[in-house]
């Protein structure tokens, strides 16, 4: 059984995360012999951090540049878009109609290596995330299902947020994507809801845990039920980023959220005695767009001497079982970044979130601890150091339910992999969707 892993971005740990649990739960579902092909969106970095994973470049590197530098590479990008992808897709219709000889005239080598090799697959998967969204462009995912669909290859998208789409162009994009899939599995109800209102629904549209659960281990998990808060407790804070604020121009949203990280960590310093550490699933990568530690290094920078020297920026990339390692040595975790998020809880320590995207709060409404999802839009300065107050007090009636709950995320993880199976036993029985 080969398999080929589409969208992947390694270079942010996130989704790095999300990439291990997916193998993870699919070598248990198909057996270790299984084979798979990776293709990253910046497969250099990614084979630096990931040696022993088969990493290729994204197909969509074909067709156009997938990270312009200025305003020309911009225009340049969408030239070589429009001159490439037409002869690519037709190229991939012949391959995928077995006619490779024909398909070669309009191929370069290495145009045709890249569509074989993917040909070559049994199942494509895409992998879970969040990237079916209009806050970003889908002109490069698009590209790759494109050619997936002309190849004729079986496709499931694994665990992931979508939507909402309310631009029409994007929905009937969006709604091609989800008809062609013979398996969608989603992270919430709302991403069902926004699928549904695509006109696609019924059995093979299912909602799941999110993989990286899968990297969870239970013993880890029961002992943390029955944990206690220290007297000197460390905590963990990652922050992010955020150009999409709806009520306040970005960057106001952007001044009073680094204000408010800044006062809770000040309040945990000074009134509980803690250690802070910022650390992040998206930094130490040039390759990747974003660097938390950049943020992180803001807000420390603005803290008072005495909390200071009580506060590091871990600035490193740490792949995801060195971040399972590094959280669980922490007691509480101020998580913006959902991945964080999930590490942390996955390495047995309560998190407090701030939520910059619906999945933040479907998630811990699953977990049962919704009520503590702080909105990147609401949080203030003199508020949330009174939260994190009220957390900390709850956490002895909070913990047991919250960890029970993350190990039934981590066996619906595991499970994914054996609804992937079913739909590979179906494509062999010739079974429809």
């Amino acid at each position: 059984m080969h398999i080929a892993l589409i969208n992947s971005v390694l270079s942010n740990g996130g989704d790095a995360a999300i990439q291990l649990g997916t193998l993870r739960a699919l070598r248990s579902a198909f057996g270790a012999e299984t084979t798979f092909a990776i293709y990253d969106a910046a497969p250099d970095t990614a084979r630096r951090h990931y040696p022993d994973l088969d990493i290729r470049p994204a197909l969509r590197t074909l067709a156009f540049d997938a990270q312009p530098r200025n305003a020309l590479a911009k225009k340049m990008r969408f030239v070589r878009w429009l001159v490439h992808r037409p002869r690519l897709y037709a190229a991939a219709s012949l391959v995928g109609h077995g006619q490779t000889a024909q398909a070669d005239r309009l191929l370069s080598q290495v145009e045709g290596e890249r569509i074989d090799e993917l040909a070559a697959a049994d199942l494509v998967c895409s992998v879970g995330g969040t990237y079916l969204v209009e806050n970003y462009w889908l002109g490069p995912m698009l590209f790759d299902f494109g050619v997936v669909r002309r190849l004729g290859l079986p496709l499931v998208l694994l665990t992931q947020s979508m939507g909402p789409f309310r631009k029409p162009s994007v929905r009937r994009a969006v709604r091609q994507v989800v008809e062609d899939a013979r398996l969608v599995l989603l992270r919430d109800e709302a991403s069902r809801r926004n699928v549904a209102s695509l006109g696609v629904e019924g059995p093979r549209v299912r909602v799941g845990a999110d993989l990286a659960f899968a990297l969870a281990e239970p013993e880890t998990l029961r002992t943390a039920r029955t944990a206690t808060w220290p007297d000197r407790p460390r905590v963990a804070v990652s922050v992010r980023e955020w150009p999409y604020f709806e009520t306040v121009p970005a960057e106001e949203g952007m001044a009073r959220y680094r204000a408010s990280v800044a006062a809770t960590v000040a309040h945990l310093v000074r009134d509980h005695g803690a250690e802070v550490v910022f650390v992040s699933t998206c930094q130490g990568n040039p390759a990747y767009r974003y660097d938390d530690a950049a943020v992180a290094a803001a807000i420390a920078k603005t803290l008072p001497d005495d909390v200071r020297a009580r506060v590091a920026v871990d600035s490193d990339y740490h792949r995801p079982e060195e971040m399972l390692d590094l959280l669980g040595g922490f007691d509480l975790v101020l998580a913006t970044r959902m991945h964080v998020a999930i590490l942390a809880l996955s390495a047995g320590v309560p998190v407090l979130p701030i939520a910059y995207e619906f999945k933040t709060q479907a998630l811990f409404d699953r977990l049962g601890v919704g009520e503590w999802v702080q909105d990147i839009e609401q949080v203030r300065p003199d508020t949330l150091p009174v939260v994190a107050d009220r957390f900390i007090e709850r956490l002895p009636t909070v913990r047991a339910n919250l960890f029970e709950r993350v190990e039934a995320q981590r066996a619906e993880a595991m499970a994914s992999g054996e609804w992937v199976r079913e739909v590979v036993q179906n494509v062999e029985r010739g079974g429809q969707r």
